[in-house]
């Protein structure tokens, strides 16, 4: 063994000492509260802004008093979330990771508790726009059919939606059919009817294929017979067309505003279609809101005669009145009219109040989805507010 000076031995022991204090410091638990490391490497791949993801606002005692906790080992499996989430609340998203992912390796947790802390883990990623390691954690979660596979999985879509991943989507519900059943049938039909619109113009015949499938799935959304119509058009076949009308007409007499929307589209891009929906149109002249279609739309292409002859056999309302004095003083010029016409043109293509019955989220355009919860088809239709505007 070889003999050592005195000072080699005091140099040996400091430099022992100091790395043991180096050791304590970088691994011990109450660093990562203090000094985190920083989300900028992640937020420029992914395109998050690196100021976005900290925050400067001072600490309660109560805030402190939870951290030192958490760093001796001492908080509790939902005080820790509780922690997490008034971190999340003050805006930092680092902070919230590095409590999650210590829940989520922490030995001895219930699978319960595991699956809470991985959800809670990836929603920080997501939060963060690291998407990549969100999906991840997520389609473990899904993939486990716990607790949380559902709510994994509509955060999962969103990732998609925002991607415009429709076919990611699909698979996803291929690949776990019962999350269709699992309170999620109606972002099935949506995926569907989104791919399908994607396919539109190149492969119309899968196209129609999937808004079938998402027919089965559920008979009783309107999307799909929206998108039958549109895809009628692109394909030229008029007797599916009329055929898809006539049915939507039949079993959603109560929202004929989003017939209107998608035949408006239709016939302002292709002006000869008019003549093409016309036989189912004037079938169903014993429906106001059809004529109040038609005439429009007969408006619109400039035979004028045809559609203020439509316009002024609906009765009266609200929403008529609007479009019935437009085509009134288009047909007689008079300045009075005219005013008059200009002042609720805007209104009449605005009248509509869509409310979610979700969340309360209220818009004056239609959207499939609502875009705050993120529900699809929740937006119901109001009339009231363009009737008042009226008064």
């Amino acid at each position: 063994m070889p003999d050592f000076s005195w000072q080699q031995v005091v140099i040996l022991s400091a430099v022992i000492f100091g790395a043991g204090l180096w050791v304590q410091y970088r691994f011990h638990p109450l660093n990562y509260l203090r000094k985190r490391p920083s989300l900028k490497d992640f937020s420029l791949r992914e395109g998050t802004p690196p100021d976005a993801l900290s925050a400067s606002a001072p600490k309660s005692s109560a805030v402190r008093s939870l951290e030192d906790q958490f760093s001796q080992g001492n908080l509790s499996f939902n005080a820790s979330l509780e922690l997490a989430e008034v971190y999340r609340r003050q805006g930092d998203v680092q902070a919230a990771i590095d409590i999650h992912q210590s829940l989520y390796g922490r030995p001895g947790l219930s699978w319960d508790s595991q699956q809470r802390a991985q959800l809670e883990l990836a929603k920080d990623f997501y939060s963060a726009g690291i998407l990549g390691r969100a999906e991840d954690l997520f389609r473990s979660l899904i993939a486990q059919h716990g607790t949380y596979s559902t709510e994994a999985a509509r955060l999962l879509l969103k990732i998609y939606q925002q991607q415009k991943d429709w076919e990611a989507a699909v698979n996803l519900f291929k690949a776990h059919q019962s999350l269709a059943s699992n309170g999620l049938s109606l972002d099935h039909v949506h995926m569907l009817c989104e791919q399908a619109q994607y396919l539109a113009g190149s492969d119309t015949k899968k196209a129609l294929q999937l808004v079938k499938e998402a027919v089965a799935i559920d008979a009783v959304s309107r999307r799909p017979l929206i998108s039958f119509i549109s895809l009628a058009v692109q394909s030229g076949a008029d007797s599916d067309l009329n055929r898809y009308i006539q049915r939507y007409i039949d079993q959603h007499s109560d929202r004929m505003d989003l017939l209107r929307n998608v035949l408006r589209s239709l016939c302002l891009k292709r002006p000869e279609y008019v003549n093409r929906i016309t036989p189912v149109l004037t079938k169903n002249h014993h429906n106001p809101e059809v004529r109040l279609i038609h005439g429009d739309l007969l408006c619109r292409l400039e035979r004028m005669e045809e559609g203020v002859a439509l316009l002024d056999s609906v009765p009266v309302n609200g929403v008529t009145i609007a479009y019935q004095l437009q085509h009134l003083s288009q047909r007689q010029r008079e300045p009075s009219l005219e005013r008059i016409a200009r002042t609720l043109s805007p209104l009449k293509d605005q009248h509509w109040l869509y409310r979610c019955s979700h969340c309360g989220y209220e818009t004056s355009a239609h959207h499939w989805h609502c875009p705050q919860c993120d529900r699809w088809e929740t937006l119901n239709l109001n009339q009231g507010q363009f009737a008042n505007l009226l008064i």
